[in-house]
Order: C-alpha cells, then sequence, then structure tokens
C-alpha cells in the first residue's frame, strides 16, 4: 500500500461514498479529507509507534490528531467536523476507534462553538451598492448583481453562482433555486421572489450578459452568470473566480464581509419589517421553521447585547442628573 497508506486509501472510499453525496458535498469532503491524510500521513519521518494505516488507528494516534490541530489553531467547529469526517473514513475501512473513544469519555472532544452571524447594516449595503456601479465591465455587471440578489432573496453564495437562465421567471417574480444545498441528497428545490425594487437590476444585468456573451462570439449558454474562458470555451464561474469577484467588490467598498453575511441580513430584515417565520424559513431554505428560530435568534444576540448597554447607560446618565439637583430650600 506504499509508504503513505491513509492516503492511498482515499480514493477507493471517495468512490464508495460518492453516490450518496451531492456534487459540492462531495468535492468539499475529498479537499478536508486529503488536508486530514497531510496531518496523519506527514510527510516528514513518522514517529516510532506511529500507526498511519487506518485500520490500525487507535486512541494514541487520535490523541495526537486532535492536539495537532489545536497546535494549528484550527476553530473548534472545524475541528470537530475534521474528527466527523475521520471518523466516518475509519468507520468505513472497519476501524470504530472514535466512537468508542467517545463511549469511553475519557477523552477531550473538541466542542463546536457556533460561529457569529454578521449582518450587514444599511450603511455597508449602501457602500457595497456604491462600489459596485464603480467597478467596470464584466465584473461590475456581477457585483451589482450580488448586492442586489443576495440580501434581497436569502440565495446562499453557491446557489446564485448555479443559478440558471430559465431559473428566473420575470411572469411569475420569482427565481427557481436549480441547485440548493445538499441537492439529489437533502436538499430541496424552492423558489424565492423577485422583490420590485430588484428587478430593474436584474434586468441589466441581462443587457449586460448579453454583450459579454456577443463579446466573445458566444450565442448562448445556460448558466444565469457564465464565464468565458481565454480557451474559447463557456462555463460556470467556480467557486474560487466568484471569491475573486466579491473580494474586488470587497475592496472598492471597503467593507469587509463574507457573501453569507447577505444571507443572515436578508433574514433579520424579513422579520423585523413583519414577514411570517415559516414564510421565511421557506424562503431560505431551512428545513424547518425552528431551525430558522435559531439562526434568527444568532442575530439577535448583538441586538439584545447593545440594547443591555442602552438601557444602562441611560439609567446611569438619569442618575447623575438626579444627583446633581440641589435641593430647594
Amino acid at each position: 500500500m506504499g509508504r503513505y497508506p491513509f492516503r492511498a486509501l482515499l480514493p477507493k472510499y471517495f468512490d464508495a461514498i460518492a453516490p450518496y453525496r451531492a456534487k459540492s458535498t462531495l468535492a468539499n469532503e475529498k479537499r478536508i479529507l486529503r488536508r486530514i491524510s497531510l496531518i496523519v500521513d506527514p510527510e516528514e519521518s513518522l514517529p516510532d509507534g506511529y500507526a498511519c494505516a487506518p485500520r490500525k488507528i487507535r486512541e494514541p494516534e487520535v490523541s495526537r490528531f486532535i492536539e495537532k490541530m489545536k497546535e494549528l489553531r484550527l476553530k473548534p467547529s472545524t475541528q470537530k467536523k475534521y474528527l466527523q469526517y475521520l471518523d466516518n473514513f475509519l468507520v468505513w475501512c472497519g476501524n470504530p476507534i472514535i466512537g468508542k473513544m467517545r463511549q469511553l469519555r475519557h477523552v477531550n472532544f473538541p466542542n463546536e462553538v457556533e460561529d457569529e452571524i454578521v449582518c450587514l447594516s444599511n450603511g455597508d449595503l449602501d457602500a457595497l451598492v456604491s462600489a459596485a456601479y464603480d467597478i467596470g465591465g464584466w465584473n461590475g455587471s456581477i457585483c451589482k448583481l450580488m448586492v442586489s440578489i443576495y440580501p434581497s432573496t436569502g440565495l446562499r453564495p453557491s446557489e446564485l453562482r448555479t443559478l440558471r437562465l430559465g431559473d428566473v421567471d420575470f411572469v411569475n417574480s420569482e427565481i427557481r433555486v436549480s441547485c440548493p444545498k445538499g441537492e439529489n441528497v437533502y436538499g430541496k428545490h424552492r423558489t424565492v421572489p423577485i422583490l420590485e425594487h430588484i428587478r430593474p437590476a436584474i434586468e441589466e444585468f441581462l443587457g449586460a450578459r448579453e454583450e459579454y456573451l456577443v463579446s466573445h462570439g458566444v450565442n448562448e449558454y445556460e448558466a444565469l452568470v457564465p464565464y468565458c474562458t481565454s480557451r474559447g470555451t463557456t462555463r460556470y464561474y467556480t467557486q474560487a473566480e466568484w471569491a475573486k469577484v466579491k473580494a474586488l467588490l470587497e475592496e472598492k467598498s471597503m467593507v469587509q464581509f463574507k457573501l453569507k453575511d447577505f444571507r443572515s441580513t436578508f433574514c433579520q430584515q424579513s422579520i423585523d419589517k413583519g414577514a411570517k417565520l415559516s414564510s421565511v424559513s421557506k424562503i431560505m431554505g431551512h428545513s424547518n421553521s425552528a431551525t430558522t428560530e435559531k439562526f434568527y435568534g444568532r442575530i439577535k444576540d448583538k441586538a439584545a447585547c447593545d440594547d443591555i448597554q442602552r438601557a444602562w447607560k441611560e439609567a446611569q446618565a438619569q442618575q447623575s442628573v438626579t444627583k446633581c439637583v440641589v435641593p430647594s430650600n
């Protein structure tokens, strides 16, 4: 099996799980497990007694793996995810060591700490829109589409990138999400509304799209946002290419953000404007309203802290005023 038995078994494992994973999920799992393999099968010489063969991995190796993740300063949520991927692979290899260690409960496994959910302020949104219109060319057209659709639909970053032209339905004022998260596994196709205020932006983008395709000698292509390569081919944007366009917007606007921040912003603003929780849940593609409620509750944590700060400051200010009042004789 060679010097790196862990790595050697990965291709067979990927073939085995492929029928049960969405394409994007499988690609992500491959990327993570290959990174895990560099920790389990390091390039440098292995220490004495180090069992890198999957079937021979025991508690010392798992403990060493956990410590290595801490040394790399991976977030607790990432550590937990990596450990789950490793467990799945080892179980497939016939080695349930991680499950046994969990039952014994004498090893401190990483606990997930929920990441802060960020919402963009109206000032941030205005700055992003302004910057998008300052960016020229095709990248500028994509940026304008991003700042229009993302905060008004709740689409996930990949869902806009993988939309098809035919998914946009102006007649019924809706967009069909043809490639949802977990497609063909647990994800369901859904529709999101085209709100009246973003319709002009989408129409403007479609005009720029037509000019872009014509300039590259392409009659038509199925992607809403096509990418024409220097080799004369046309395809969808990759995640990395999409991130580069986002980086242009971030640099021009001087607003640091993640594309998923638009999604939380949509959730917050929709509920704050009076939309029903069940409706927001359906549009966002959550499995149930409880997921949306938990999601929204995490968004409101900062607002709650700000409100407490405000209340205490007002109370202290009032106390100061009271103390300064001199009693009349």
